[in-house]
């Protein structure tokens, strides 16, 4: 996975696009975009569990299956639930989100007294960062268009807006 990702902007069309291409390999609108360094709204760092909360939906605990599954290399929804201490229909829910996510795989063995059992392998490094890049970048999308929608509320509130209806600060606010 490239190391270095930077956002441009195509000055014609306020068109932004999140690569890791050099700058002189991306055109739009008959140009070349620029790259976009400190500018717009300030940002807090990331932090994983809060990331993972937001965009995956993944709750700590799965956090800890997945370390567990990592590091027995394999494990049935019943061993996760023992060596957690966690409900084993917890475990089986959670376990399955962490498949439609990407950190896990599953598949089926068959008993030797007959029957079956779902078990549960951690997913390679690379595929892991695929998943959850592609993921975020959904997860991205999602949140421009909220933003997206709140700006061009915002603006429209502040062309309806008169005098009497801003806060202390002489600026209306907007908040649904």
């Amino acid at each position: 996975m490239p190391e270095e990702f930077a956002v441009y902007e195509c000055r014609t069309c306020d068109n932004y696009v999140l690569s890791t291409a050099a700058d002189s390999e991306m055109t739009c609108c008959g140009g070349t975009l620029d790259k976009v360094d400190d500018e717009g709204a300030s940002i807090q760092p990331p932090e994983t569990k809060p990331l993972f909360k937001q965009a995956f939906g993944m709750t700590e605990t799965e956090m800890e299956i997945c370390l567990c599954v990592m590091d027995e290399g394999e494990a049935t929804a019943n061993e996760i639930s023992e060596a957690l201490d966690v409900e084993r229909s917890v475990v089986s829910r959670y376990a399955n989100h962490l498949v439609e996510v990407g950190f896990l795989h599953k598949s089926e063995r068959n008993l030797r007294e007959g029957g079956r059992v779902h078990v549960y392998t951690h997913a390679t490094g690379e595929e892991v960062t695929r998943s959850l890049t592609l993921g975020f970048y959904r997860w991205a999308t999602e949140a421009t268009r909220l933003i997206d929608k709140f700006g061009r509320k915002k603006m429209e509130q502040m062309a309806e807006t008169d005098d009497t209806d801003e806060g202390e600060d002489g600026v209306g606010v907007y908040w649904e």
